[in-house]
């Protein structure tokens, strides 16, 4: 078999699970972590055959794909602005949102970076280990209630350099005297899906990812946020900014919580795909 009709093989077997589009990325994704091959290459030697163990490992790949499991787990990478982090089902795959959240808070302290910087929920510590390559003389804290998604950050962490302290706590009943005071930034993706949404997920992602860290009850689907709130007014300094992502239908009802925790300085900011996902606050 040779690539062109690997390609083939992944595209006739996966429609119906994934749209044409993605089943190219996918395909890709599985080049580069396979065999080190870009696009360009691929496309280069499209009658050369990929050698026996690697042809199984792309089949092995395949089946896995057919159970609905996330491309990034069987991988057990992910790439989030230009640096490939290791996930697993412990932790959420990062998603371009997320990586729009961090590109805002590059934009805006591009000029003079904050002195101390806090990532509520790290998971994979993605976002706190993308903002200290960003501001390496930055303090960077990353928390998580999960052991397993501290590990997983640890491992990022090891594997990429930075200089993270990595706090257990819960967001929800925060230890305070594990945090320091006067924080410059605090930045957070909590979950923020609704139970009722499930029927709108894809199975990929109900079936393989933790829902502790997807899902809220309808009727309290803003308590993280109103814990997180409650925790910038005691930690956040002077002047200081908080960023979160939130449910795209609950944009308006996030600017009215920020309000009645004295956050007036608000901007509520939509992402790529015109759909409010974004908050910043500051105090004042």
């Amino acid at each position: 078999m040779n690539y062109q009709e690997l390609e083939h093989e992944f595209v006739d077997s996966l429609q119906g699970i994934y749209p044409p589009e993605e089943v190219q990325a996918i395909f890709g994704l599985c080049l580069e972590s396979v065999e080190g091959l870009s696009r360009m290459e691929y496309r280069m030697n499209l009658s050369g055959q990929p050698a026996a163990s690697y042809l199984s490992r792309y089949q092995q790949i395949l089946i896995r794909l057919l159970t609905n499991e996330p491309i990034q787990y069987i991988l057990g990478q992910c790439h989030f602005y230009n640096q490939i982090f290791t996930v697993g089902p412990g932790v959420l795959i990062p998603r371009q949102e997320t990586e729009e959240l961090v590109r805002w808070i590059a934009d805006d302290y591009k000029m003079q970076h904050p002195d101390s910087l806090l990532d509520v929920g790290t998971g994979s510590g993605c976002i706190a280990i993308t903002l200290k390559s960003l501001f390496p003389a930055s303090r960077v804290l990353a928390s998580d209630i999960s052991q397993e998604a501290l590990r997983i950050a640890s491992i990022n962490q090891q594997r990429l350099q930075p200089d993270v302290s990595l706090i257990q706590d819960d967001m929800l009943q925060p230890d305070f005297s594990k945090f320091p005071e006067n924080l410059e930034l605090i930045v957070s993706n909590p979950p923020y899906i609704q139970e009722s949404e499930r029927a709108l997920m894809l199975p990929n992602v109900l079936e393989y990812e933790p829902s502790t860290a997807l899902f809220v009850p309808n009727e309290d689907a803003l308590k993280y946020y109103r814990a997180l709130l409650i925790f910038a007014q005691q930690k956040l300094a002077p002047g200081g900014r908080l960023y979160l992502e939130i449910n795209e239908n609950l944009g308006h009802a996030m600017l009215e919580l920020c309000k009645q925790y004295g956050f007036s300085k608000l901007e509520l900011r939509k992402d790529l795909m015109g759909k409010d996902r974004m908050i910043r606050a500051s105090e004042g």
